[in-house]
């Protein structure tokens, strides 16, 4: 009852461990899952900042420049000397990547017409020729002034982004009011030619650097696509990266324009040059942003099943954990009633050879046997059951010498003929109770063993007294020995067969653990202490050789060991000595 109450309340905690796992699991799963929610939306944040923050950045680097050169206009010869002032402040001013590559001055008037000068950091320089890379500017400037009765009306010129030079037109400020303009008899802008390569090259990357390259951004692919020619990349942050690997990027963001909001109005002294601000506000590029992983949706999944996979290996260590400790408890128990059932058991067997060498010694001593030839027999019977009493003592010695793991073998020429003739006379009282016979089939010659006598005549004892223990009443059992080649070389090998009801199968896999004895050996009490198998299995594993059994079901069982022969009994086991 007792047992049976404790395998319950096993069975109870272990129900309730796997509830309480699972209910972790469940918990662990559903957290996840918000968990990965809240970082999506928290990555999404985080890269429409970082697009805001590389578009304003850029853009202002342009309104910068344009804020920078747009000098005030006079007809009173002093505009180089203040577009050398303000040269000078930016040059004092600036910080990254220069973007400014040369600066001209578009001049049209009713006397000279179109004139073009290239600032040289001090002054100007007028060219005959328009430069190729700012040559397609020249038939805009040319429809930008009519004359009309000798007044000029002023127009807007050309747009202030030219992407495809590149360049910025800056139109310069009037400092009278719009109703005197026609007091001018000139207009002028100035071209700020930029440097394609240190946008591209440097500032670009420079800003990717800063912004999505970071903690927060790491794993992007960057890209940036001219809006009128989307299908070819002008940047990317990796160079197999092309157009088709920016399809449905997960942030979008237009750069490489004038925004409005760089610039106020009240800042304006004219306000005809806002309208020109505010209307080429339009972007040119776009800057595209894709995660490495496909999407963000896709990397955030990637994690979160990183993370769940983490810890369902977390729960499931948990619960191997508890398997083992509850498989080990289980194994604890079972060895602790077989070590109860082998107390019993060499308890009952020590206690049988005691009993009668206590009655015959006590009837010798009182004299009530008087007859020579009882007193022999009684001698006899004293003998046997001592020698008895001195197996057992020297196989529960050997099993534990054999547990300690520090077993010494000596090495001798052993005679197994010998060896198998002693093993039958020390279980002659076993055969005549059950009355069973003993057959050996042994050729004229074997080879010799090498190995401990004492150790292998114990294995050949074991094998003889199990087989005439578990055969029918009036049974034979059969002993067999002979020559036979194996993988490592020549050995002996030795079969004793009983004619009993066999082995279950289920059982033969324990018949060489420690203290397993059979249902059937437990149902009907058949002596035994559940060490002999086991220290058989050990004693013919350290001589080098092996085991193994044969069973069928009403039929009998034999067991058959293999031992190597003196010529090749160089064992590597250090027992043997």
């Amino acid at each position: 009852m007792s047992y049976l109450r404790t395998n319950k309340m096993q069975l109870a905690v272990v129900l309730a461990l796997a509830g309480l796992l699972f209910t972790l699991a469940s918990f662990q799963y559903t957290w996840l899952g918000q968990l990965s929610e809240r970082e999506q939306e928290r990555m999404r944040r985080s890269l429409d900042y970082a697009t805001r923050a590389v578009r304003g950045e850029f853009d202002n680097e342009l309104a910068e420049l344009y804020r920078a050169f747009q000098v005030d206009y006079r007809e009173d010869g002093t505009f180089p000397e203040q577009l050398a002032e303000h040269y000078a402040d930016r040059i004092e001013t600036i910080e990254g990547p220069d973007i400014l590559e040369k600066i001209y001055w578009v001049n049209l008037n009713e006397e000279t017409g179109l004139v073009l000068q290239e600032f040289t950091g001090v002054g100007l320089a007028t060219l005959d020729e328009w430069p190729e890379d700012i040559a397609p500017l020249r038939d805009k400037f040319d429809g930008m002034l009519r004359y009309n009765g000798a007044q000029f009306q002023l127009l807007v010129g050309p747009q202030p982004l030219q992407d495809d030079i590149p360049a910025l037109v800056i139109q310069q400020v009037f400092t009278r009011r719009f109703s005197d303009l026609g007091a001018y008899e000139s207009i002028s802008w100035v071209v700020a030619k930029l440097r394609a390569d240190v946008i591209v090259g440097e500032l670009i990357p420079a800003l990717a650097d800063q912004y999505f390259f970071g903690e927060e951004t790491i794993g992007y692919n960057v890209g940036i696509v001219d809006r009128d020619n989307p299908g070819v990349l002008l940047y990317q942050s990796q160079p197999e990266l092309t157009a088709a690997s920016f399809v449905e990027p997960d942030a979008q963001r237009d750069i490489y324009g004038l925004r409005s909001w760089h610039f106020t109005p009240r800042g304006q002294r004219n306000n005809r040059m806002w309208r020109v601000i505010e209307e080429s506000a339009t972007a040119k590029w776009d800057l595209l942003v894709k995660h490495r992983a496909g999407s963000l949706e896709a990397a955030v999944i990637a994690t979160r099943n990183r993370n769940m996979a983490i810890s369902l290996g977390v729960l499931a260590l948990l619960a191997s954990a508890i398997a083992m400790i509850v498989v080990s408890t289980r194994r604890a128990q079972r060895l602790a009633a077989q070590q109860m059932e082998f107390v019993a058991g060499i308890s009952h067997e020590l206690r049988t050879p005691l009993a009668v060498i206590r009655a015959a010694a006590e009837n010798l001593a009182d004299e009530v046997v008087r007859d020579p030839e009882k007193t022999r027999q009684y001698g006899e019977l004293i003998n046997r059951e001592g020698r008895r009493l001195s197996n057992m003592v020297e196989r529960v010695l050997l099993f534990a010498k054999m547990r300690a793991g520090n077993p010494q073998f000596e090495r001798q020429v052993i005679d197994l003929v010998a060896t198998i003739d002693d093993a039958i006379a020390s279980n002659s009282a076993w055969m005549d109770e059950r009355s069973v016979t003993v057959r050996k089939e042994l050729p004229e010659s074997l080879p010799e063993l090498i190995g401990d006598p004492s150790a292998l005549s114990s294995v050949i004892q074991n094998l003889v007294s199990n087989a005439i223990k578990y055969s029918r009443p009036g049974g034979t059992v059969t002993i067999q020995a002979r020559e036979s080649k194996t993988d490592s070389g020549t050995a002996i090998q030795i079969a004793v067969h009983d004619d009993g009801d066999g082995i279950p199968s289920k059982e033969i896999p324990h018949l060489f653990e420690p203290f397993f004895r059979g249902e059937r050996a437990r149902r009907t009490q058949i002596q035994g202490s559940g060490l002999g198998l086991s220290l058989v299995k050990q004693v013919v594993e350290a001589h080098g050789g092996s085991i193994d059994v044969v069973s069928t079901p009403g039929a009998g069982s034999t067991f058959m060991v293999q031992l190597p022969i003196a010529d090749d009994a160089e064992s590597p086991d250090p027992t043997l000595r």
